[in-house]
């Protein structure tokens, strides 16, 4: 833990030179300062129920009493990012290290999440999703460790830095619900509690918005339409799973690519990417925006043809679906045989997350991160039962 601690520490201080901590606000980065300058200079009940952005407000609080006690520049505002990145990690790899007894294993997860692009970003620079992230990290480490209190804190907090954090909620209260009809412990009714009782301060939050976001102007541009399924949103989520899980999917290459029968379902799967290809979400497409993320851009400028862009993200989401079936499967087994365990827990956490963020407004790229970490653990759990018997790790 220690050496893993020292080097990201020098991993984060080389990101930090190398991009340069005094550089001039990085897109979304301006108007998530302007809004923590809000919170600093107008710390309100009106400012909290009208700040002009879409998301919950923990992060910007946060960052605003950050700048009370440092200063606002950017680049102090910037080291709470580093700050909340360190502690990811450090949370990561105590839960892998709790869950996965190959400690090559344990590093191999730990500095994949360290590497991830998107990772690296949020913790340089003034965004809202590394605290979503930490706190999310937090939760998991809790149901691994049957904390409630750490469960309650870290679910409470993910859903009040980011609204969609709210997928391990729902992740958490099925499986206690299901741990109660498959296995009874005598904490489960417990843990149960701790993740309703999460809910709660998102639930006043609501209340007072009136909505499930500030009330301002941006809500009525963004869901004026309502809430419905878009489902060139899943075929996003599914063909990033294998674009920022592609380590993890080779390591695995044997358990997901050698069945013939899941390799003909995934062909035929692809006809669902055909039928909603990945495009830029009507709010944004109004606003001029043309990609959907990192991947996306990469993909313009190397083929630059739109067929072969689709194409890319085609074959991306026929990898992935190998994969997809592999963990369906895997939930209705353990159901039916009632092996209700952690890894039950992040294979449940996956399937929520590709259930409601196609009801969301936006598809991006980088929403997928937030599930990252227990799709790292997921699949690092199955590769190691390739190679050793199951074990339940809750009980651990």
């Amino acid at each position: 833990m220690l050496i893993f601690a020292v080097l990201i520490v020098i991993f984060e201080l080389i990101a930090a030179w190398l991009v340069g901590l005094d550089r001039p606000a990085w897109e979304d980065e301006a108007h998530f300062y302007r809004t923590v300058r809000l919170f600093g200079s107008n710390p309100s009940l009106t400012t909290l129920r009208t700040y002009p952005e879409m998301s919950t407000p923990v992060p910007f609080a946060a960052y605003a009493v950050w700048g009370r006690l440092f200063g606002y520049e950017l680049s102090h505002l910037r080291t709470l990012s580093i700050l909340f990145g360190l502690l990811t990690y450090l949370i990561f790899f105590q839960l892998l290290s709790r869950l996965v007894s190959d400690l090559r294993l344990v590093w191999f997860g730990a500095i994949l999440l360290v590497l991830e692009p998107y990772m690296i970003g949020f913790t340089m620079f003034v965004y809202t999703d590394i605290s979503a992230i930490l706190f999310g990290t937090l939760a998991l480490f809790g149901l691994a460790r049957r904390s409630a209190w750490i469960t309650c804190a870290g679910l409470a907090l993910a859903v009040l830095c980011r609204q969609y954090m709210a997928f391990l909620t729902v992740t958490a209260f099925i499986f206690f619900a299901c741990e109660w009809f498959a296995n009874k412990k005598p904490d489960t009714l417990r843990q149960l509690a701790a993740v309703v009782l999460s809910a709660i301060p998102f639930a006043a939050l609501v209340l007072f918005w009136g909505g499930t976001s500030p009330d301002n102007t941006l809500r009525q541009q963004f869901l004026g339409d309502g809430v419905r399924f878009h489902p060139e949103m899943l075929s996003l989520y599914i063909a990033c799973l294998f674009v920022y899980l592609l380590p993890l999917f080779a390591l695995s290459a044997r358990r997901f690519y050698t069945n013939w029968k899941v390799l003909a379902l995934s062909v035929i799967g692809v006809g669902f990417i055909v039928f909603f290809p990945i495009k830029v979400s009507a709010p944004l497409a109004i606003l001029g925006v043309s990609r959907v993320g990192q991947f996306h851009r990469i993909l313009k400028i190397v083929l630059g043809n739109e067929f072969l862009i689709h194409m890319g993200f085609a074959v991306c989401f026929l990898f992935a679906l190998p994969m997809v079936l592999y963990l369906t499967r895997d939930l209705f087994t353990r159901i039916r045989e009632m092996r209700i365990d952690f890894r039950f827990l992040l294979g449940l956490s996956v399937a929520v997350f590709l259930v409601m963020m196609p009801f969301s407004y936006l598809g991006w790229e980088k929403y997928l991160m937030p599930v990252i970490p227990g799709a790292i653990v997921y699949l690092i759990l199955v590769f190691d039962s390739e190679r050793r018997p199951a074990v339940s790790v809750v009980s651990r």
